[in-house]
């Protein structure tokens, strides 16, 4: 083999180790960003989640504070209310739990996790005619009181499952490698 040949060889060598250098770096770049994508759009969940989960823990607080004194609210001690800070805090809150329900349920992808979200949602939907319709109806009775306080407990645990449930579905692999959770 003459120098040129073997020049020409080495060229064709290095030309073909660099252009599989490139191939193997391509492919771990298309990985790394497939992987951050995904990291992306579980960031997105999560924050979906946790826009919910905070509002709904407020909401069923000062809940618990509304439905025993819904009995012994008049039409108008409960049309003065809505002009209260609180009546505005209750107000304020389903507006930003009518989005987080919206958000959630258009980029949650974990089935459990929307079937979680929607009861949330139609729990809160229903709120007025379940639970303070029959307050207002019957304030001689305590039984729809109880009732009542009831159904925002059961609400509460409800959100404690979404965030139980959200840890695991939307645990970061990062997370998942380590033993941490």
């Amino acid at each position: 083999m003459n120098e040129f040949q073997s020049t020409l060889v080495i060229a064709l060598v290095s030309a073909a180790a660099a252009l599989g250098g490139v191939i193997v770096g391509n492919h771990l770049n298309r990985s790394q960003l497939r992987e951050s994508l995904r990291e992306s759009a579980m960031n997105v969940q999560r924050d979906h989640i946790v826009a919910i989960i905070v509002a709904c823990r407020e909401w069923a607080s000062l809940q618990q504070i509304m439905v025993p004194g819904m009995g012994k609210m008049s039409m108008d001690d409960l049309t003065a209310f809505v002009e209260t800070d609180t009546g505005k805090r209750l107000a304020t809150l389903g507006r930003e739990m009518a989005s987080a329900f919206t958000k959630a349920r258009l980029f949650v992808v974990d089935d459990e996790l929307r079937v979680l979200v929607i009861e949330l949602s139609q729990f809160v939907e229903n709120f007025a005619d379940v639970v303070n319709g029959p307050i207002l109806k019957e304030q001689a009775t305590f039984d729809h009181v109880l009732a009542g306080l009831a159904a925002v407990g059961a609400f509460q645990r409800s959100i404690t499952m979404l965030e139980a449930r959200s840890v695991v579905a939307l645990r970061s692999p990062i997370w998942a490698k380590s033993n941490h959770l």
